[in-house]
């Protein structure tokens, strides 16, 4: 199957689409997505609330660990296959139910997306390896290794400014020589990283809307990401530039929230710390699930749209 370029300004019109993600069967669509958010989630709010009750330790965080990779090998692709499907049904007028996302766990598709994943994976890992190996080429072995003491000292310094102990300008340790290399192709990387990931989410919408096997699937999708490089590339750069804005205004006004319910209570303040983050979380993953589900539509599908469905006045929901 060809892809398509799908024009310049093509990411911006699926991001405002996007974020009206809720417009058709708003219930179902954000209660899949919370509901494979909770699921994904799993093991870090079991590591959390451990820590809470003083029972964490190296053996439980190895096994949240583990359960974590699991998932998100063997569940999380499954999942979000099961969200492309039902934001592809509702949007054709379809009835569905949040639990639809489980389907790929009992119709014979789990194998076909755990693949495709795990080859996007596979190609992630090697973009990340590249990387390394451009790293250590251009930045001395004592360079890298002076890394990791200063690392532990800013987070030292950090832990101290949790507690209460502000930090001094003159006990921040210098950055160790060959630091600005590193960013540099970290930096140069994030360009090709972004776009892989988009491709191979655009292989699991691949996968699990149209049956294709997981080499296919992964190839349709990287085509297609790389065909619309530069019209994604500058979508992301805008969405990083206003983001920092937004996400540093966020991170100031719900830290102060939590700081305020910690004092009464530090249960209370790590609950709604996970609250917050959970709903964050749905609400932007809801969007981007919309946003891609569109791209693909636009770039892998022949750039056909789904026939939208009535909208009901009374049923919208904007994200």
């Amino acid at each position: 199957m060809s892809v398509r370029w799908a024009g310049f300004t093509a990411p911006f019109r699926w991001l405002i689409d996007a974020v009206d993600v809720g417009r058709h069967q708003p219930a179902a669509v954000l209660g899949a997505i919370l509901l494979a958010t909770l699921i994904n989630m799993m093991p870090s709010f079991v590591a959390q609330f451990a820590t809470l009750a003083g029972a964490g330790g190296g053996a439980l965080v190895a096994v949240t660990q583990a359960a974590g990779v699991l998932l998100a090998i063997l569940v999380a692709p499954v999942l979000l296959g099961g969200i492309f499907r039902l934001l592809s049904a509702a949007e054709q007028g379809q009835t569905v139910t949040a639990t639809d996302i489980l389907a790929g766990f009992r119709d014979g598709s789990f194998a076909r997306l755990v693949l495709t994943n795990l080859l996007f994976f596979a190609l992630m890992f090697a973009v990340v390896l590249m990387m390394l190996v451009v790293i250590a080429i251009i930045v001395p072995m004592s360079a890298i290794q002076a890394l990791q003491p200063w690392m532990e000292q800013i987070m030292a310094l950090q832990a101290q400014a949790g507690a209460g102990k502000p930090i001094q300008p003159n006990a921040l340790p210098l950055p160790p020589e060959g630091l600005g290399a590193i960013m540099g192709v970290m930096l140069a990387f994030t360009p090709l990283l972004l776009l892989v990931s988009i491709g191979g989410m655009w292989a699991v919408a691949q996968s699990a809307l149209r049956g294709d096997g997981p080499v296919a699937s992964v190839l349709l999708g990287m085509r297609a990401a790389f065909a619309n490089a530069p019209s994604l590339l500058v979508l992301i750069l805008a969405l990083a530039i206003a983001g920092s804005l937004l996400g540093t205004l966020a991170v100031l006004l719900i830290g102060g929230l939590v700081a305020l319910l910690s004092l009464a209570s530090p249960a209370l303040g790590a609950a709604a710390s996970m609250l917050i983050l959970v709903l964050i979380t749905v609400l932007l993953n809801a969007v981007a699930y919309s946003f891609l589900l569109a791209g693909w539509h636009a770039t892998c599908d022949g750039g056909s749209t789904p026939a939208p469905a009535e909208r009901s006045d009374t049923t919208g929901f904007e994200a």
